[in-house]
């Protein structure tokens, strides 16, 4: 039951906390609770500071690009935040897990009344280093 590819999802960050990776760098893991294409899924999201592009797009999406120009981020300070992401379907050509939603974009949530960009409109931009 994934949310479809191509969904702008309403979303709640549930839980973040700070972690090391297995590589050992500082990384921040978000748990999404995210509502769309008639469906709700809780998507965890591992920001590693060694490749900050998709934290920096969330931190503007918030409101936050001070904060997260001053470097001084805190977990805890995202728990609660409100904003929409862009879902796409994860698949997993091995066939030893299965395919899972993923978050390919983020923006900030919208006045009631405002419509939906189409999908498509979409650019991925996930390659983008920064």
């Amino acid at each position: 039951d994934l949310i479809p590819t191509g969904t702008w999802c309403d979303t709640l960050i549930v839980e973040a906390e700070d972690q090391i990776s297995k590589k050992n760098n500082e990384m921040i893991v978000a748990t999404f609770r995210c509502w769309g294409g008639g469906k709700q899924a809780d998507i965890k999201h591992y920001f590693v500071a060694s490749k900050p592009g998709m934290f920096k797009k969330m931190m503007a999406a918030l409101g936050m690009t001070k904060v997260y120009e001053s470097g001084e981020v805190i977990a805890s300070t995202l728990k609660g935040k409100e904003l929409r992401v862009l879902i796409k379907i994860q698949e997993d050509d091995t066939g030893r897990y299965s395919d899972k939603n993923v978050i390919a974009a983020f923006e900030s949530r919208r006045p009631a009344g405002v419509a939906d960009v189409p999908a498509a409109a979409v650019q991925d931009d996930s390659e983008i280093p920064f």
